[in-house]
């Protein structure tokens, strides 16, 4: 199994950059490097946060870059605990165990009395045992997913939902579920059309995005204020803001875009379908994961390419160079999974 990695490194989060470093400023690798190989631990899960990485494998669970005040840090995390997902906001880190138990510990924070990881209590520790499966986090939230299809915002539960919940996904200022029969559910700020509810308004409780009924979606995925879905056929349906064409939709902000005034796109409020561009205007593509970060995106098809469009700062879309695109690119052969932190993305491989 193997990782590779681009974009952001502001903080060490990889080593031994060399001639893939962006320019002399060092802010980041802008073509896929390899970061971590291994032929019998698998990766389950990877954190990518814009000052730290985290890969967690059956083995450990090891952090790179701004750790506990320290640049450039890599260590252990796991201190005895058997990690399967871990997440991190600027204070604190949240994990899922092995036996699917809600953990946490806080993180840099000097005065911290304890820096162990300790139980996070729930709702659900009321009514009997549950296993968490899932969690993410922003700034301000930790979103939980438990077994049975509970969402969980610590340490309260959300109640009167009348769906199993699936998978869950979590942008700056918003939040996505999924049900088990395919529909998605948002919330939260709406300022750039995230929600895709056909407005820019705001929602305190999850809504159907009534757009996407009749389409059975299999993943969701939330970037800083843009949303992505895949439907069980292979097509991927994107909206919310498209300022560094983070959509795959003509943007007037890219020098090199070819858009007229009247086609480029600011703001898409519900969802659409991306097949215009290659390779999503070809009948055979079939994409088999999605991932969205502050304002990219990445995408990995079926003949195991991966491709990525939208703001390219930091060399995240593993172009080469630093110039954003409102097209998808290729840049990667030989992989099965694509995710993306807020200024990086990170593909994974099985061979």
């Amino acid at each position: 199994m193997k990782l590779f990695y681009c974009g952001f490194n502001g903080f060490g989060q990889v080593e031994h950059l060399g001639a893939n470093e962006c320019s002399s400023q060092k802010i980041g690798t802008c073509l896929p490097m390899l970061i971590y190989q291994s032929e019998t631990d698998r990766v389950l899960h990877v954190f990518l946060g814009w000052s730290r990485l985290i890969i967690t494998t059956t083995n450990d669970s090891v952090v790179s870059g701004y750790w506990n005040e320290i640049s450039s840090f890599k260590g252990s995390i796991s201190e005895g605990v058997r990690i399967k997902q871990v997440t991190c906001n600027e204070h604190l880190a949240v994990c899922i165990d092995e036996s699917g138990v809600l953990k946490k510990r806080i993180i840099d924070n000097p005065r911290a009395q304890s820096s162990d990881w300790e139980k996070v209590p729930t709702v659900a520790d009321e009514a009997g045992p549950v296993k968490f499966v899932k969690v993410l986090s922003n700034e301000h939230s930790v979103i939980a997913l438990d077994e049975i299809g509970n969402i969980h915002l610590p340490p309260l539960r959300m109640e009167n939902m009348q769906s199993k919940f699936v998978d869950i996904a979590c942008g700056k200022e918003h939040f996505m579920t999924l049900t088990n029969d395919g529909k998605v559910y948002s919330w939260g700020s709406g300022s750039r059309g995230q929600l895709g509810h056909g407005s820019v308004e705001s929602s305190e409780y999850p809504q159907e995005i009534e757009m996407l009924g009749g389409i059975k979606i299999v993943q969701i995925a939330a970037g800083g204020w843009h949303s992505c879905a895949l439907s069980e056929s292979g097509d991927v349906y994107v909206w919310g803001w498209n300022e560094s064409g983070q959509l795959g939709l003509p943007c007037r902000n890219l020098s090199d875009s070819s858009c007229k005034s009247n086609e480029c796109v600011s703001i898409q409020s519900e969802p659409r379908l991306l097949d215009h561009a290659m390779p999503f205007s070809l009948d055979e593509v079939y994409v088999t994961s999605i991932a969205c970060g502050a304002r990219h995106t990445a995408v990995t098809l079926d003949d195991k390419s991966g491709w990525s469009w939208g703001w390219n700062g930091c060399g995240q879309l593993g172009t080469g160079d630093r110039r954003s695109h409102d097209a998808p690119v290729c840049v990667i052969q030989d992989v099965e999974k694509v995710m993306c932190g807020a200024w990086s993305t990170a593909w994974l491989s099985n061979y």
